[in-house]
């Protein structure tokens, strides 16, 4: 009974459905240009965070620290470039 009300209450009648669609669209403000420095070290950090992962998998104590001391050089570089861009 209750499995009922729910999927009554979330169904549209045509006359919501037609409102909706005739009302206009807020457009997306464009995108900014993203630095290709800031994109290159995103995606080293998101390599980074696998190898992280695979080191903790693997128990790997040795190369955990140092996957995580260059994430923190990553992160540090991520946010000179941001404020750089301020």
């Amino acid at each position: 009974m209750a499995e009922e009300e729910n999927e009554s209450q979330t169904e549209q009648t045509p006359a919501e459905g037609a409102g909706a669609a005739s009302e206009p669209e807020a457009k997306a403000a464009p995108a900014e240009q993203v630095d290709p420095a800031k994109a290159a070290a995103r995606a080293e950090m998101r390599t980074l965070k696998a190898a992280r992962d695979a080191a903790i998998e693997a128990k790997d104590g040795v190369q955990l620290k140092r996957t995580r001391r260059k994430i923190r050089q990553v992160k540090r570089k991520l946010r000179a470039i941001g404020a750089a861009a301020s």
